[in-house]
């Protein structure tokens, strides 16, 4: 199986190696390379974006300001086309490239900022940035502004990615962890971006949110979870446009997404999903015994006991064996449906337990859950052989 890590190596090393020099002709390509290559294989994925980084730094200039107009090149020369074959291996050789920039430029802000605007499309600065957000909150704050209203939707995306709190390999923000209302007022204008990517990373700082703060996530999406048209007393340009609404709702759930699992009742109503259902789990059947690498399979059926039609959102979670011997439950989703009165749902599932990077596997016994609207309504053991 093909690492990360792998992702960032002698190729991408010798892509970085090969712009620099374009751009600046007195780089020092060959050394650049010799020190960049220096134990690549005993580095780690991020630690191998620092050594790059510290092989960047010994080669280019130590004014900061003569880096910054050779760095400034680098977008025009970088292979974007289909035909380029660099151009299929070149995403994470620009994360050192722009990564470069907090550290060598942490002390000068001002111009530093801008630079990682122009780069963020080589790789995303969102890893990046958060240097400057501790270091500098109301200068980043005022480039953020800017680029909430720029054409590049790189720009636009680095605003709701870069303040996530949590985001997953960056630096916690903890100052947005304790009160996140600086970043609620960066996205209230971002909800409805033209640019698809940008909309999903709105939805993802949302989820963050939501883990510290979920009154107020649901408390912010309420105005958006409304897309019925009430077309009374509204002009054309007023009326709510169909693929908005979808737009909307698609956000709307993405943002919601582990506050659903998790049972959130004003997350559940935001969606349309009463808490209090009326089901009867039967039937089920499952593995006993699986071999990483296999499928856990199990099937049920769910009988509805109301009178009336109910919208089920139907979940399950994998409590896996840590180190230590606890476990730590992972939910996963299932299905999202609406159930007749009176009518059964059989439910079958086939999940693959395979090794990811992610995730260090443990033997023993597992368990297996399965959640309705939030609720628990039962539990499974299986062995996982390893």
């Amino acid at each position: 199986m093909a690492l990360m890590k792998d992702k960032l190596a002698e190729r991408e090393i010798g892509l970085i190696a090969g712009l620099l020099k374009q751009a600046w002709p007195a780089f020092n390509a060959d050394g650049f390379i010799r020190m960049a290559e220096d134990e690549l294989d005993q580095r780690e994925l991020k630690d191998r974006v620092r050594h790059i980084i510290a092989a960047m730094q010994y080669h280019l200039p130590d004014d900061f300001v003569e880096t910054v107009e050779i760095l400034q090149r680098l977008p025009a020369l970088w292979p974007h086309s289909l035909d380029d074959e660099a151009a299929s291996f070149s995403e994470f050789a620009g994360w050192p490239l722009v990564d470069f920039v907090a550290v060598a430029g942490i002390d000068q802000p001002e111009i530093a900022l801008p630079l990682l605007g122009e780069l963020t499309g080589l790789f995303s600065a969102e890893f990046a940035i958060r240097s400057f957000i501790a270091a500098d909150w109301p200068l980043t704050l005022s480039f953020l502004q800017q680029w909430q209203q720029s054409d590049n939707h790189h720009q636009r995306r680095l605003v709701s990615e870069g303040t996530r709190p949590r985001l997953p390999w960056g630096e916690r923000l903890p100052a947005f962890i304790d009160d996140p209302t600086p970043v609620l007022g960066l996205l209230e204008s971002m909800v409805d971006d033209s640019s698809e990517t940008v909309r999903r990373s709105v939805a993802n700082n949302l989820n963050d949110i939501g883990k510290d703060h979920p009154g107020r996530v649901t408390a912010f999406l309420k105005p958006f979870s409304d897309v019925h048209d009430d077309s009374t007393n509204k002009t054309a340009n007023e009326k709510t446009d169909k693929n908005a609404s979808k737009q909307r709702q698609r956000l709307v759930r993405h943002a919601l997404r582990s506050l659903i699992k998790a049972g959130d009742t004003d997350a559940l109503a935001l969606i349309g999903v009463r808490a209090d259902v009326s089901v009867q789990l039967s039937g089920f059947n499952g593995s006993e015994s699986v071999c990483l690498g296999d499928v856990l399979a199990f099937d049920f059926q769910l009988k509805s006991t109301a009178e009336e039609a109910q919208m089920l959102v139907i979940d399950f979670a994998i409590h896996f064996v840590k180190a230590n011997g606890t476990t730590s439950a992972k939910v996963f989703k299932l299905k999202t449906l609406e159930l007749a009165a009176g009518k059964t749902l059989s439910v079958t599932k086939k999940h693959l337990l395979k090794p990811i990077t992610t995730r260090v596997y443990y033997p023993g016994l597992h368990r297996l859950e399965i959640f309705v609207n939030g609720k628990s309504y039962m539990q499974h053991a299986f062995d996982l052989v390893i």
